[in-house]
């Protein structure tokens, strides 16, 4: 007897028995090969990448070096961490400008026509008293420069810590780009390992279900033995199923997160370098944690922007003679 079948099931007839199995099977399945899937949501721009080349007819090796290398040429995260690089340079030149002289020029011209006699000038009888018409040109050019700007030198150190954190964030972002492409990676080794083992776990079902029916011909066993044999060869059958379409999915994201053609095949290698491990106690990893860890030191960068805005409006509120806020 089988002991995942409830006893009020064992006596029912052998097609109904049947029957139910089947109808069980693909829960059975999906509970057994249910798994986590990568760590990244959808929505996150590390997740995609920016498809480049031509996808082959012939499948391509991909090894785990390879993958993370191509993802830090095509993934789009990067270029979004890039972008925010550039706009904080921006901003660190639109602070500079409130430091740097300031030069303009003006340039007019004007038709003119002149009454001497209003000015108070001597005139015979046949002097003309109307001078003109007659063009001016007036051309001028203004230069100042800030002497001390205490909120202007605020400000740009505010920008030069955003620069900092910027630069920061984007090692970061490439530190998540390798960790999330090696495990997607994997994951993709590991589901192409389970749906292998389904599938041989399926030719198996379906030898016993062969030896059942040999014996069954034979008289040697009775017909439910056969009945059992087939519904775990439907359940196993399922299983391979789910198992292949998980792998499947497994490296349509690698692909995705790598910048792969669109359709091109590829196969991963099961050969995943080996790094030596380190003899590290709780206090030395917290320290080098500190020293090392991108978003950490990207977050202490963006603090300091806060405190040069915070002087910054504090000098403001004392230039103008406003009592300096708590």
């Amino acid at each position: 007897s089988n002991p995942s079948v409830p006893a009020i099931h064992r006596r029912m007839h052998p097609a109904a028995l049947a029957a139910w199995l089947i109808a069980a099977g693909p829960a059975a399945a999906q509970s057994t090969i249910a798994l986590p899937g990568p760590q990244l949501p959808r929505t996150s721009p590390f997740a995609g990448g920016i498809p480049s080349g031509t996808a082959t007819p012939e499948p391509i090796t991909l090894t785990v070096v390879q993958a993370i290398l191509r993802s830090l040429d095509h993934n789009l995260g990067l270029p979004l961490a890039e972008q925010n690089t550039a706009f904080a340079k921006a901003d660190k030149w639109t602070a500079m400008s409130r430091l740097l002289p300031s030069v303009s020029g003006a340039l007019s011209e004007s038709r003119r026509k002149t009454n001497l006699e209003a000015f108070g000038f001597p005139l015979g009888p046949d002097f003309p008293r109307v001078v003109g018409p007659f063009n001016v040109f007036d051309a001028r050019v203004f230069a100042s420069q800030p002497i001390f700007d205490l909120d202007a030198l605020n400000e740009n150190r505010a920008a030069a810590h955003r620069i900092a954190a910027s630069e920061h964030t984007y090692r970061h972002a490439r530190s998540i780009v390798m960790l999330a492409t090696a495990n997607v990676y994997l994951q993709s080794l590991a589901g192409q390992a389970r749906a292998e083992a389904a599938k041989a776990q399926l030719a198996s079902a379906q030898a016993i279900h062969q030896q059942a029916l040999d014996l069954r011909q034979g008289g040697l066993i009775a017909g439910i033995d056969v009945v059992r044999a087939e519904v775990q060869v439907s359940i196993d059958r399922q299983r391979a199923t789910a198992t292949a379409n998980d792998a499947e999915k497994s490296k349509l994201q690698l692909a995705r997160i790598i910048g792969l053609p669109i359709g091109q095949s590829f196969t991963l290698v099961d050969d995943i370098p080996s790094a030596p491990d380190r003899a590290l106690t709780l206090e030395d990893a917290l320290k080098e944690a500190y020293i090392k860890r991108e978003d950490f030191l990207a977050a202490e960068e963006e603090v300091r922007p806060a405190e040069s805005r915070r002087h910054a409006a504090g000098a403001g509120a004392l230039a103008s003679g406003r009592p300096k806020g708590g």
